[in-house]
């Protein structure tokens, strides 16, 4: 999909102080609006790659840590682990934070450094079985200051990601903050073969009921829980190639780790030969730098009643 960059948010970019400085500059995307964009107003932040407190590794240890661990170009992308104003609470300790989701080992250690005072506790969920299993966590209602959702795939129907969401709430704490990142499957500026596979990987989780564009309903999946003071969601922009810099280089190393993983159920939608898939690939990787292809990361942060 040609994904037009909204002229919307460039403007929120002024209103709401967001960096703009960094890898992906305004010139770098199209600055007309389109409907795929404005389907995601309700206080959007648009944020580009930016250097500062989380630089990009320095060497080749470090970036083969940064390809295995999505955790690490997150928190660059993101510059930080977290978005939601519980930074002064946390320093003051006695807080208690809940990660949900994909490799909690690698946010709980970065947070444990940040904050000694406080208390995490993670919960690894990679799939709608282990999801269900919250239900019987021993946690009382109202047990923690925040709870952190970061899911790398989503594995989740809308319905059931509704009910992962209500027990997300009975976990937090009256005042107490939550934090969604669910994942994107959808890319943007695609060139003919990565809209081909991209396309065909997202109609591979259709023909399982999951929604890859769940992201546009989490704001109402909030809203319908009646338990929200205020809602906002932020995005940052991946680049996917080296238009994009050193970032851009590891966004296209983690479409190379995604297209190896799903290769069978893509090659067996297009209905193509392993040596077609390939050349497909190799034909994405070309087009990367003309099309200037990006993808999202979203955060949906809300407090509860």
């Amino acid at each position: 999909m040609n994904h037009k960059f909204p002229k919307n948010a460039l403007r929120i970019f002024s209103k709401k102080k967001v960096s703009h400085n960094g890898e992906l500059k305004k010139d770098d995307v199209s600055s007309s609006s389109t409907p795929e964009t404005k389907k995601f107003f309700h206080d959007v932040i648009y944020r580009t790659n930016i250097r500062g407190n989380y630089p990009l590794p320095s060497n080749k240890e470090e970036e083969l840590s940064w390809i295995t661990d999505p955790h690490y170009f997150l928190c660059h992308m993101w510059q930080g682990n977290f978005s939601s104003p519980i930074n002064d609470q946390l320093k003051k300790g006695e807080t208690s934070v809940l990660y949900i989701g994909s490799n909690s080992k690698s946010w709980l250690s970065d947070m444990q450094i940040d904050y000694p005072t406080a208390s995490f506790t993670g919960i690894d969920v990679s799939s709608s079985i282990e999801m269900n299993k919250l239900e019987d966590l021993s946690y009382v209602d109202n047990s923690f200051h925040m709870v952190f959702v970061r899911i790398y795939e989503n594995p989740f129907t809308d319905k059931e990601w509704e009910k992962f969401i209500k027990e997300v709430f009975r976990l937090t704490k009256h005042n107490g903050w939550i934090e969604l990142m669910p994942a994107d499957a959808r890319c943007f500026n695609c060139g003919p073969s990565f809209q081909a596979w991209n396309e065909a990987m997202m109609n591979g989780l259709k023909l399982k009921n999951i929604n890859s564009d769940v992201c546009e309903n989490f704001h109402q999946f909030l809203i319908n829980t009646n338990q929200t003071k205020s809602t906002a969601h932020h995005i940052a922009i991946g680049p996917i190639g080296s238009w994009g810099g050193k970032a851009g280089q590891l966004g296209n190393a983690y479409i190379k780790a995604i297209s190896a993983k799903v290769k069978p159920e893509v090659m067996n939608h297009l209905n193509i030969t392993e040596e077609k898939y390939d050349v497909l690939m190799t034909e994405s990787e070309n087009e990367f730098n003309t099309y200037r292809t990006y993808s999202f990361s979203h955060r949906f942060m809300t407090q509860k009643i």
